[in-house]
């Protein structure tokens, strides 16, 4: 009798000591350089003292790429700390349109979703072609 409550308090203590090994105790973005870590941070909704799963490498990468911030997304957990490799996506600088003699260059560009000092995103560049493309359409111009 004695073994068996013994075995079953070991049974019952054993995930206990699993969890504990996971705990979140640091989360470090590595790579970042126009956004904070509060930003990336408010992303993946998880903080310090959160128990890691391995499912949670998915909804990071996930939630991450969502944002639109970033290119690449890698995930380590190890030692108690969450290691986030960010590679950001880059900024646009400058939008030149070229070989555009019938409309002015800021009635086209007032209406675009690819803004200047914005992350380059080619879900949006595309769209804003397609804009384009549709507004010549429009006027009879294309």
């Amino acid at each position: 009798m004695n073994k068996r409550l013994t075995y079953w308090f070991i049974f019952l203590l054993f995930p206990i000591h699993l969890q504990a090994k996971n705990v979140i105790k640091q989360i470090n973005f590595i790579g970042n350089e126009r956004y904070s870590d509060k930003t990336y941070n408010e992303y993946i909704n998880i903080k310090i003292g959160d128990s890691f799963q391995n499912k949670l490498t998915n909804s990071i990468i996930k939630d991450l790429y969502s944002s639109d911030l970033v290119d690449n997304v890698q995930v380590q957990f190890k030692n108690n700390t969450l290691n986030i490799t960010l590679k950001e996506k880059t900024f646009i600088q400058k939008i030149t349109f070229i070989g555009n003699k019938k409309l002015k260059n800021d009635n086209i560009q007032e209406h675009l979703k690819l803004k200047v000092k914005a992350p380059f995103s080619h879900r949006l560049l595309n769209e804003d072609l397609d804009f384009i493309n549709n507004f010549y359409k429009s006027i009879g111009l294309f």
